[in-house]
């Protein structure tokens, strides 16, 4: 099985004539489908005028949304966000997905950049449903894990996606089980830090079930990231994904009572965590930042554009159960947003018109020309795009009808808006307001509290936020702002 192809294979001047070419050939107006990352900014130009904290602890809370950040059913979360600096709109880039989303969260780079650009890898027999981009490698380019243990900090993470391998001083990477016989903990026990997985498999007590919950996982990694921080030397910097809330939502809808619960306990595991923190003495010098991976929207019908593919000849004769075998062209399913793939110019060209023909049929999605899809910042190696209508979502089946029921009942919207944000604690101001900020400026924010360089990064740290600045040398004092010392409180 051949590896995805991408801009190695072609050389990105190759690449970027071919997607130019194509671009015209399709009449979609000028093309610029290099997909390549932005040029880095400095992520580290403010850092001479903020002094570093003693730890930075990052939990994701998969679907979580700016406005739960204002929500009195999460007390949690809501303190954090009152007391410290919290974000109006923190805007996505590439696909609504666990691994792009995560992946950004740490490098500061989009998805075209850095290279994870969907949760499962696309192999030349298919969608490998069973192969996410679990691995650290598949991240391409610095990230905060990796500058920070650069720069001497202690480092660990808990269900964070992509830290597979990864050389961190503790961890518990995020990993399932695929083989017949498999259990959750069976898979984590070759791959996680004793001490750590020991805390997970107490959390869920002494005859845990093969595939926990998602309330349960959750639990158990929130178990882990406790004992990392009573451990002899805590880390320094301390990543932890939550998972239920996105989960919940998929099979109950976005406003369904289990959806509602599932985020109370979310907000419950990150007390836990604030209660850890300050059991360990640990709270006064830590910033604890909160980070929604995506936003989901309610779907209704799924769709799958591979069943008119396979019709056409482009992917293996029917009947097929999934598509697996050799393709010529496919259509790669990102929730609301899609890739499409081919062997040649000439395929992209013919399955496009196969498309656009259904597309206007159906009403249920649209052709994203190439230029607009890099605009966008996916998957670089795709020959253009696909955007669901709301209420609709993509699938990657080559078999059965065009258009069915879906069986989850939301996804990850297309127009990844309104994404929670909030940092609170040691070196952050309070009470902060940032109207709108883009994903991309995260990980160069907690890069500069933590005083190491993110290279690479094409955000910027929204420097509003800091607190405990000072002049930079050889500047005049009195333009420079600076926070009045004041006692924090708790949370």
């Amino acid at each position: 099985m051949r590896r995805e192809r991408g801009w190695g294979g072609l050389g990105r001047g190759r690449a970027r004539g071919l997607a130019a070419a194509l671009a015209s050939a399709l009449a979609a107006g000028a093309c610029a489908t290099d997909g390549g990352a932005r040029a880095p900014r400095d992520a580290t130009a403010p850092r001479e005028v903020t002094e570093a904290v003693e730890r930075v602890v990052l939990v994701s809370i998969s679907g979580l949304d700016a406005a739960s950040l204002r929500d009195d059913a999460l007390p949690t979360l809501a303190r954090l966000a009152r007391e410290g600096a919290r974000a109006e709109d923190v805007r996505g880039v590439g696909a609504p997905l666990v691994y792009p989303a995560h992946a950004t969260l740490v490098t500061g780079r989009a998805p075209d950049a850095h290279r994870v650009v969907a949760d499962t890898l696309l192999g030349r027999r298919g969608v490998r449903a069973n192969a996410p981009f679990w691995h650290a490698t598949r991240i391409e380019g610095a990230t905060l894990l990796t500058a920070a243990r650069a720069a001497g900090r202690r480092v660990a993470a808990i269900g964070w996606p992509s830290t597979v391998g990864a050389p961190l001083d503790a961890i518990v990477p995020d990993l399932a089980p695929v083989r017949e016989g498999e259990t959750w903990l069976g898979v984590l026990e070759r791959a996680a830090t004793p001490a750590l997985f020991a805390a997970m498999r107490d959390a869920l007590g002494r005859a845990p079930a093969p595939w926990p919950v998602a309330s349960e996982r959750d639990r158990a990694r929130t178990a882990a990231a406790c004992a990392a921080l009573r451990a002899a030397a805590p880390p320094e910097l301390l990543l932890l994904r939550l998972e239920e809330p996105a989960v919940a939502m998929q099979l109950d809808g976005v406003d369904g009572e289990s959806s509602r619960a599932a985020l109370a306990r979310a907000d419950a595991r990150v007390a836990d965590l604030v209660r850890c923190l300050r059991d360990a003495g640990l709270r006064e010098g830590a910033a604890i930042a909160i980070a929604g991976d995506r936003v989901l929207a309610p779907v209704h019908t799924r769709i799958d554009p591979n069943v008119l593919l396979a019709e056409g000849g482009w992917l293996p004769s029917l009947p097929l159960a999934s598509t697996e075998g050799a393709w010529q062209a496919i259509v790669r399913a990102t929730d609301s947003l899609a890739t499409v793939h081919a062997e040649t110019e000439q395929g992209a060209v013919a399955v496009r018109q196969i498309l656009e023909g259904a597309a206007a049929r159906t009403g249920a999605f649209r052709v994203l020309p190439a230029v607009e899809l890099a605009a966008r910042r996916g998957d670089p190696r795709a020959w253009f795009g696909l955007e669901a209508t709301p209420g609709y979502v993509f699938g990657d089946a080559a078999t059965g009808p065009l258009l069915r029921p879906s069986e989850r009942r939301a996804a990850g919207a297309a127009a990844q808006t309104h994404v929670a944000f909030a940092v609170a604690g040691a070196g952050v101001r309070e009470r902060i307001v940032v109207p709108q900020m883009s994903a991309l400026d995260v990980a160069p924010t907690l890069a500069h509290l933590l005083g190491v360089d993110l290279p690479g990064a094409e955000g910027r740290p929204i420097v509003g936020v800091f607190a405990r600045t000072r002049p930079r040398a050889g500047s005049d004092e009195r333009s420079t702002p600076s926070d009045p010392p004041r006692a924090r409180s708790g949370s």
